[in-house]
């Protein structure tokens, strides 16, 4: 049986990804900045997409775009003529609400359950008696 990479080998997709790790390792390597997982570079033709969520390194790409295009030029076989850096949020994660669980007096649970006993409403009724007793 043939190994994954033997599979892929020669395979559209694998060329694509050989040289999205190589564009990353050549921007890194000019621009002095670990981007493992930090840059993601698309190619369309001659123009040069850089998606990145670090804003470091997008102020500086920004501002070092002519000599890094010329650099990627020099070390690949791609001629780009145009290179756009764009700025990506990852979205986080949401902090769950932390439920703090007050304990009800004596005299308050009488104070519900006496008003539960006075409602109709049984679901209203069920939910203060089972607020009173939260103790």
């Amino acid at each position: 049986m043939k190994s994954l990479d033997g599979l892929m080998q020669g395979c559209f997709l694998h060329e694509k990804l050989n040289q999205v790790d190589r564009l990353t390792q050549l921007i890194s390597r000019f621009m002095s900045l670990p981007l493992e997982n930090r840059l993601w570079p698309l190619v369309r033709g001659k123009h040069l997409i850089l998606l990145t969520d670090d804003t470091q390194f997008a102020t500086q790409a920004r501002f070092m775009q002519k000599p890094l295009t010329q650099y990627l030029n020099e070390q690949t076989e791609l001629r780009i003529t145009r290179l756009e850096i764009k700025l990506m949020s990852v979205p986080l994660p949401k902090k769950r609400r932390q439920l703090s669980r007050k304990t009800v007096s004596t005299k308050t649970a009488d104070v519900l359950s006496s008003i539960a006993s006075g409602i109709e409403d049984q679901e209203l009724q069920d939910a203060l008696r089972r607020l009173a007793q939260i103790n």
